[in-house]
């Protein structure tokens, strides 16, 4: 920590501060980006080993992009790709919280929208709050269909199927 308000002081001294943390928002984005599909699939360990690893610099990113630059290009992609993270780390309310903070920016592709609203309706889910969960995982299905982006539609109709299943629905 001494080190970390060392750098930090030294930055903000040499008027550096705005560039670098647009870097590192950019590559913590990037991180999470390549690491998305890995996750998904059979090799996801040393993935998920990276992120948790790299999880403070990503809490950071995530705050400075979603609270201070407020960028919704930026945030919306770095909080939805950190969906799958949060699930497998257990963090369902935090990355619920991320990703509804930058829901509320203006802007951002409709992707990046679609990609967030669905990531939060998993993580909704298994927060417990199954009303919630319903509403995301809609509204996600409905934007993906109009984009026409069938993996992107999957992944939604899979998270807005998980509450359902968890009612014991027929």
């Amino acid at each position: 920590e001494t080190m970390r308000e060392y750098a930090v002081d030294r930055l903000e001294a040499a008027a550096e501060a705005p560039e670098w943390r647009v870097r590192h928002a950019r590559y913590c984005l990037q991180l999470v980006q390549t690491a998305e599909p890995q996750i998904t699939g059979a090799g996801r360990n040393p993935w998920l080993n990276r992120l948790r690893a790299d999880l403070a610099n990503l809490r950071v990113a995530l705050a400075w992009s979603v609270r201070e630059r407020r960028d919704a290009a930026l945030a919306l992609p770095l909080a939805a790709s950190m969906a799958w993270p949060w699930y497998f780390f257990g963090l369902y309310q935090e990355g619920r919280n991320w990703i509804e903070e930058a829901l509320a920016l203006d802007g951002g592709p409709p992707s990046d929208v679609a990609a967030a609203l669905s990531g939060a309706a998993r993580l909704a889910t298994y927060s417990g709050d199954l009303a919630r969960a319903d509403a995301l995982a809609a509204d996600s299905v409905a934007r993906w269909r109009a984009l026409g982006d069938a993996r992107g539609l999957a992944f939604a109709l899979f998270n807005q199927s998980i509450p359902y299943a968890m009612r014991g629905a027929d």
